[in-house]
């Protein structure tokens, strides 16, 4: 069975493509500023790296979307990132910033980086879970993010928790270092419990190469670590295209 949220909030919406798909997930993002706004006045989304968001990113940027957003209100931060130097190829933060951040009018306090050149990655995962914990306004217990983004790996994984490593069985710690054996390098990752405790989450997949871990959500028999992420209240969406399940 497909991940449930404790409330059973959980849908699987097909889209004829990912462009679609991220369109949708625009709107989505504005409804749910719109709803925090009202509530508590700030809109806290955590973002992932990856192919897919990246469209996602370049949607959210368009004047169509952007001018939308009062983003004096909005605090962005990562739900993981490479550990390497900011300005690196393969940094989630750079392009975050590049598609998104340098496009809108996000005030730079308001974006919440993993990594700021620091290679001590132990400290840097205590720091960012601190930073989340001040932001969100939740000294004790388990920090609740408006909105979670997600990717799905082809091996299963979903931020950085890959099968078999630390992180994915961490149960106190919100922001962990995480070694990845499968790719010999360090990561640093948001654990379950801060993931499930969201308000909203939303995995984003696309391209057919997505089809056979998409099914293994669905498979009694599976273990992915993607299937993990149950909410504890809140919305679990998958946003797909139909090239996922076709």
């Amino acid at each position: 069975m497909i991940p449930v949220s404790s409330n059973g909030k959980t849908e699987v919406i097909v889209f004829p493509s990912i462009k679609k798909a991220c369109v949708d997930a625009s709107e989505r993002f504005l409804a749910l500023f719109r709803q925090a706004i009202q509530v508590k006045g700030i809109f806290t989304a955590a973002l992932s790296g990856g192919r897919t968001p990246k469209l996602l990113y370049e949607t959210l940027a368009k004047i169509s979307y952007k001018d939308k957003l009062d983003w004096d209100k909005v605090h962005l931060f990562q739900s993981d990132e490479r550990c390497v130097p900011m300005d690196h190829s393969e940094s989630n933060a750079r392009m975050i910033r590049e598609i998104l951040v340098s496009r809108i009018k996000l005030p730079e306090a308001n974006a919440h980086w993993m990594i700021n050149n620091n290679s001590d990655w132990k400290r840097s995962a205590k720091d960012y879970e601190r930073t989340v914990r001040k932001v969100l306004n939740a000294p004790k217990g388990i920090p609740i993010f408006d909105l979670i983004l997600l990717g799905l790996g082809e091996d299963g994984h979903t931020a950085s928790l890959f099968e078999g490593s630390r992180a994915l069985y961490e149960k106190k710690r919100l922001v962990v270092p995480n070694f990845v054996p499968q790719l010999n390098s360090w990561r640093i990752t948001y654990t379950l419990p801060l993931i499930n405790r969201a308000k909203n989450i939303i995995f984003l997949v696309g391209g057919k190469e997505k089809k056979e871990v998409f099914s293994k959500l669905f498979d009694l028999r599976s273990q992915i670590p993607a299937k993990n992420v149950s909410p504890v209240k809140g919305n679990l969406k998958f946003l797909i295209d139909e090239s996922v399940i076709k």
